[in-house]
């Protein structure tokens, strides 16, 4: 019995070795292919969010129509006087605007929406219809027999130096360097021309507000 055990032993033993010769060896380049070659941690893509704003322009009025000496007056006018787009004036449109402008002083809002920073320019073209007038062009301390003359001041100008003359054409701004999405109050001076009206019919003119890209 010893001697038949010692012989299976030996046989086993040598079976031992032979597997361990052949196996290990397969086992270690095993463990090297997947634990080394693809690691099970291993990140094999990534993402980068790309975001594109567009350059935008966009502007509107809040209060798009304006009877002159209407907000608080009789809604009629008389030559050569002065008024003031002021819907906080105790006597009508007569009223200016206080020494450093504020919002009260402004009946004008530009809503604006753009991305970028922008320049705001108002144009004002001639009266047309009943007792024409057309457009001095040199700002609202002035006036002609048939001319009107008119300006603009902002929320936090002074007044009166800080008034932009308010042109038929080719004004320059009546807001510069207007950050993205910023709003801005705005007035209008109006001097009516000298001479006599000939008719009691309503003349209209139009205000055309402009933003530019200032970049």
């Amino acid at each position: 019995m010893k001697t038949e055990f010692g012989i299976l032993q030996k046989k086993g033993g040598e079976q031992m070795k032979r597997f361990t010769r052949v196996l290990l060896p397969l086992l270690i380049a095993l463990v090297l292919v997947f634990g080394t070659a693809i690691p099970v941690s291993a990140l094999t893509t990534a993402d980068i969010t790309v975001t594109a704003t567009p350059l935008f322009i966009s502007i509107s009025i809040a209060q798009n129509t304006w009877t002159i000496n209407g907000i608080d007056g009789t809604g009629k006018i008389a030559t050569g006087t002065t008024y003031y787009s002021n819907p906080t004036g105790a006597s009508g449109d007569v009223t200016a605007p206080t020494a450093t402008v504020i919002d009260g002083d402004c009946y004008f809002l530009i809503v604006n929406t753009s991305t970028v920073e922008t320049d705001l320019t108002a144009n004002m073209g001639d009266f047309t219809s009943g007792d024409a007038m057309t457009n001095i062009n040199t700002g609202y301390a002035n006036n002609g027999a048939n001319a009107y003359g008119a300006s603009t001041y902002t929320t936090g100008a002074a007044w009166p130096a800080g008034a932009v003359i308010l042109k038929s054409s080719a004004s320059t701004a009546l807001k510069a360097n207007v950050a993205a999405t910023t709003n801005v109050y705005f007035g209008v001076a109006i001097k009516i021309k000298s001479a006599a009206f000939g008719v009691g019919t309503s003349m209209t003119s139009t205000i055309t507000t402009t933003a530019t890209d200032s970049t």
